[in-house]
């Protein structure tokens, strides 16, 4: 109990030690602290070395890539990258970048300023990426289809400088670059959507080394030392919007509860230390309900269990608005709202 107090006051800290935006367009949806449950499995949040699904679905809250997933279907979508195209090959990709993305603020960085992202950005992360390193443990599943990756983290590995570069990453321009593939690959894309693939800023890399938590995502991590939850703050400067040119993302604080199991997530949530429950079975809702004991919540369906006859299913307080998961556990509520 004196840990959830303690969640709740350091929220409470946050909001109010935040000066107004009066920069941004703001309206009465927007604030709050949204407390989601996480599993207990972290050992690390350092993009690369990353393997959990809980390890993923905090990495992704302050970090991005150049593509991400939708929640609520698992389509890939824009990131860092703004558009892309692919010659009739299917080996060559020109990725353009979004111009308006910028690192988030830190004392690694000219002025504790964050920078602008640019193409020697990716660049940069995916030679780190392609370099064999106790930390990184992702690169077969990122960008290992890249032309000359494979035999640059082969002769890292020997410590052969023969191989310098890699020819299958060009950058054009600050905001462009030229990937070549080995061969035509239909999820090289999703490989990119990977939280592992989260671009870095090397001066974060040289100041902190795996211990670097500067992203671009729509939350900043709070350097907190409790190890009972993450606290995350709103990206004022994260660089989307909706539809009526809103900033998001809509919340100002997250908290990710670790949870060492299901039981002890159905406690938090029933005792109110947590707004939602996620993949829940069916033949435990109506249990899970009456602990409950009140109407203030909904059921909504998370994705269809393949390896049974039931469903999953999320309960969330009336609050909770547009909050998703799906199959792959993609976490994004960066358009989550709290309804007051």
């Amino acid at each position: 109990m004196i840990k959830l107090l303690l969640i709740v006051s350091i929220c409470g800290f946050c909001i109010s030690c935040t000066p107004k935006e009066q920069e941004e367009k703001r309206n009465e949806i927007c604030g709050g602290t949204l407390r989601l449950p996480i599993d207990a499995d972290v050992t690390t949040l350092f993009p690369p070395s990353i393997i959990s699904e809980s390890e993923k679905q905090i990495v992704s809250q302050f970090h991005l890539g150049l593509f991400s997933y939708n929640p609520q279907n698992t389509t890939l979508e824009p990131g860092i990258c703004k558009n892309w195209d692919i010659d009739n090959t299917g080996r060559v990709y020109i990725l353009y970048l979004d111009s308006t993305v910028y690192f988030h603020d830190d004392n690694c960085f000219s002025g504790g300023k964050g920078r602008n992202v640019t193409a020697y950005d990716v660049e940069y992360t995916f030679y780190t990426l392609s370099t064999p390193s106790p930390y990184n443990k992702n690169f077969t599943n990122t960008v290992s289809r890249i032309l000359g990756a494979k035999e640059y983290f082969k002769n890292s590995q020997t410590n052969d400088t023969e191989k310098k570069q890699i020819p299958g990453i060009q950058v054009l321009s600050k905001y462009s670059l030229k990937i070549i593939l080995e061969t035509p690959s239909v999820l090289f894309l999703y490989n990119l959507a990977h939280p592992a693939a989260s671009i870095l800023p090397h001066e974060g890399i040289a100041k902190y080394e795996a211990d670097c938590k500067i992203g671009t995502g729509a939350f900043t991590y709070d350097w907190q030392h409790d190890s009972s939850f993450v606290l995350l703050t709103r990206n004022k400067k994260f660089f989307k919007f909706d539809k009526s040119n809103i900033r998001l993302p809509y919340i100002d604080t997250l908290v990710l509860v670790k949870t060492k199991n299901q039981i002890e997530a159905v406690d938090f949530f029933t005792n109110n230390q947590t707004d939602a429950i996620f993949f829940v079975e069916t033949n435990t809702i109506d249990k899970i309900l009456e602990l409950k004991n009140n109407t203030s919540f909904k059921l909504t369906k998370s994705y269809a269990n393949l390896e049974g006859n039931n469903s999953l299913y999320n309960i969330t307080h009336n609050s909770v608005q547009d909050l998703y998961t799906n199959s792959l556990h993609i976490l994004d509520v960066s358009k989550v709202l709290i309804k007051k």
